[in-house]
């Protein structure tokens, strides 16, 4: 798939080439009982997991704003260890204009 949504060429993430990483992040919200959860895996261009991390938070937060903080955790967790990215991959359909399970090339 290539598509141009918001500036950003969306891109078919199973074509990543050797020494190139693929970031997915996701979320979950439980209000009702002030928790969070923040996720996100690396895979290599076989589609193998690399590396992972999950981090629970307490607290009310939209989805919208659980989503971004997990976006610029994720990143941030990339650039330290060094992760050459190609493509960022997020399911919330609020950050990324409307759109589920949009692949973006970096």
């Amino acid at each position: 798939m290539d598509a141009t949504q918001g500036g950003l060429s969306l891109v078919d993430g199973n074509t990543l080439a050797p020494g190139y990483y693929k970031l997915s992040v996701d979320t979950i919200v439980d209000n009702s009982r002030s928790k969070i959860g923040i996720g996100a895996a690396v895979r290599n261009f076989r589609g193998e997991v690399v590396a992972a991390l999950s981090s629970p938070l307490n607290g009310n937060l939209s989805p919208l704003l659980v989503e971004a903080k997990a976006l610029v955790s994720a990143l941030n967790w990339c650039l330290t260890v060094k992760f050459p990215l190609s493509v960022i991959e997020s399911d919330c359909n609020l950050s990324i204009g409307g759109k589920t399970s949009l692949l973006f090339q970096t």
